[in-house]
């Protein structure tokens, strides 16, 4: 048993440690708290994404969800996100809004557990400190944002242990953008679930992220670790 979980922590780890020292690395850590109620969980999470271990703070933020199922394999409901963001260009930090509504189904095939979100973004963003030498804002091309995310994910209960690994991918596709709609990112993921005693879920992913909407983007690589307290 000991060996299946260091081959799956190898699995996750080998595909991002390789670009730890790379300008295009990124840490992710997140905290948060659920509660099922009747056929409602509600949630909140707290996160702060870094460029690299101890590096420059990327983005944090606080989000809120209420999610509803609507049956045993369809859930949705709305969330909100309050983001501090970095703009490199203007060596800043800006406040952004973010509301989505998640509609999910899960499909439960023996151990595997398949499911697919559909989802609506819109985010908001503060242009108030884009100021340029001569005193205009430097407005975003498009602001609001509003997107398309499709997100498939597949896991697998281990027999014995608490132990769920995953592997996930996720296309953001542009609804409003006055050049044309075109699929911003892709995203990729992989992750390893550990939960203590029901309350208490740890979670261990590595992310590759690819920008198509910016020709001069680099691909990302994300080590991530997450908590979660479900009371």
């Amino acid at each position: 048993m000991s060996k299946n979980i260091a081959y799956i922590l190898l699995f996750l780890l080998v595909p991002i440690v390789g670009f730890a020292q790379d300008d295009s690395f990124r840490t992710w850590t997140s905290v948060g708290v659920k509660k099922s109620l009747n056929n409602w969980e509600l949630s909140t999470e707290a996160e702060i994404r870094k460029a690299g271990f101890y590096e420059k703070t990327l983005r944090s933020s606080i989000g809120f969800a209420a999610y509803y199922d609507v049956s045993k394999v369809i859930e949705v409901g709305p969330a909100y996100t309050l983001i501090q963001f970095y703009d490199s260009k203007y060596d800043d930090y800006q406040m952004r809004h973010r509301f989505d509504f998640t509609v999910t189904g899960k499909h439960e095939i023996k151990r595997f557990t398949i499911r697919l979100r559909e989802q609506i973004e819109y985010t908001n963003k503060d242009e108030s400190d884009r100021i340029r030498d001569n005193g205009t804002i430097d407005t975003y091309r498009i602001n609001p944002e509003l997107l398309w995310r499709n997100r498939l994910k597949i896991s697998y209960n281990v027999k014995g242990i608490p132990l769920t690994p995953s592997l996930a991918a996720e296309s953001f596709y542009q609804l409003n953008n006055p050049d044309g709609n075109i699929f911003e990112k892709f995203r990729y993921t992989m992750s390893l679930s550990y939960k203590v005693a029901k309350q208490h879920e740890f979670q261990l992913f590595s992310i590759i992220n690819q920008d198509r909407a910016d020709p001069n983007s680099q691909t990302e690589y994300v080590l991530g670790l997450g908590y979660t307290f479900d009371f």
